[in-house]
């Protein structure tokens, strides 16, 4: 293609409702939380590991399916599609949620259903909890597709002190980190002033394995 060389009309959509093809096997009901599955094709959100919450199913494409649902039992991988809604505040129940968690965030235990980070396995980040309603439910603000609200981080160690050698930093979190930093917080002598490194390991569901120079001082953050 080259540059244009004059004004061209634009072709859009709407930028907060995405089509993506169903998972063969799989119904998805309308008004359900859907995530995409490591093949990249859509499933009910559920607490199993190495899914993505992209949104909530508001409908199914033209001639897809039967009202209420998508129904892909029978069908392969991308028979039938699903219109998938972000960047929006749907109500879904909850497990066992507090007033002081509205604004932080939230996991999936079912398509319907959330709770905090003690309540789900897997840790599935579902969005955040922006309305607290009752114990058993709340509003929940389902971030842009694409987007991940991080919110703050997941865990936050005590102050560390480097050894020059790869160290295990225990998270507590029952699952491999999405995200991780590590800090600096001092230099004790000019040796470390001069020059320092921070390399990170291959993290694991149980430790932040990282690497730094002796004696420098650092925190780890990690967001599921």
């Amino acid at each position: 293609m080259t540059a244009l060389a004059a004004a061209k009309a634009i072709t859009k959509r709407d930028v907060k409702t995405v089509k993506l093809p169903v998972d063969g096997g799989s119904i998805i009901y309308l008004g359900g939380l859907v995530a995409l599955n490591t093949a990249g094709y859509a499933v009910p959100a559920s607490d199993a590991a190495g899914l993505r919450l992209v949104g909530v199913a508001v409908a199914a494409t033209p001639g897809d399916a039967a009202a209420g649902k998508i129904d892909n039992t029978n069908g392969s991988d991308g028979d039938l599609s699903v219109l998938v809604e972000s960047d929006v505040c749907v109500k879904v129940a909850a497990t066992s949620i507090t007033q002081a968690m509205v604004g932080t965030p939230m996991y999936v235990v079912d398509d319907q259903t959330i709770d905090d980070a003690a309540g789900s396995t897997n840790k599935l980040r579902a969005g955040v909890l922006q309305e607290f309603i009752s114990t058993t439910s709340g509003w929940l603000y389902i971030p842009p597709f694409g987007v991940t609200s991080e919110g703050a981080p997941d865990f936050v160690s005590t102050e560390q002190t480097g050894t020059g050698s790869s160290q295990n930093v225990a998270h507590g979190l029952g699952v491999t980190p999405r995200v991780v930093i590590v800090t600096v917080s001092e230099l004790p002598d000019a040796a470390a002033e001069t020059g320092f490194d921070v390399a990170q390991g291959a993290h694991t569901s149980t430790n932040v394995v990282v690497t730094v120079t002796s004696t420098v001082k650092f925190f780890v953050y990690a967001w599921l």
